[in-house]
C-alpha cells in the first residue's frame, strides 16, 4: 500500500510540476492547490482506469477544474513593487 502511495505521489508531483510551468509566471498558493488537484484526479482516473474499473467521475470533474485554472496564454497582471 506504501509503494502505491508513493508511485501516485510521484506521478501527482510530475504532474503539477508540468502544470505550473505551464501558466509562465510565479505560481500563487491557489495556483499550487488547484494543479495538485487536478493532477490527484487525473492520477486516480488513470489509476481506476487500469483496473479495469470506471473513471467517468474523475473525468466529468475536469473540465471545470481545467477551466479554473489559469492557462499561460492569459497570466495575472504584475503588481507594481510595493512602496517601503
Amino acid at each position: 500500500m506504501k509503494e502505491l502511495a508513493c508511485e501516485n505521489e510521484i506521478s501527482i508531483r510530475a504532474l503539477v510540476d508540468g502544470l505550473l510551468a505551464d501558466i509562465g509566471r510565479p505560481a500563487t498558493v491557489t495556483d499550487q492547490l488547484a494543479a495538485e488537484l487536478i493532477a490527484s484526479i487525473v492520477v486516480k482516473a488513470r489509476r481506476r482506469r487500469a483496473s479495469g474499473r470506471s473513471d467517468a467521475f474523475e473525468l466529468r470533474q475536469l473540465p471545470a477544474l481545467m477551466r479554473a485554472f489559469p492557462p499561460s496564454s492569459q497570466p495575472r497582471p504584475e503588481q507594481p513593487p510595493a512602496e517601503l
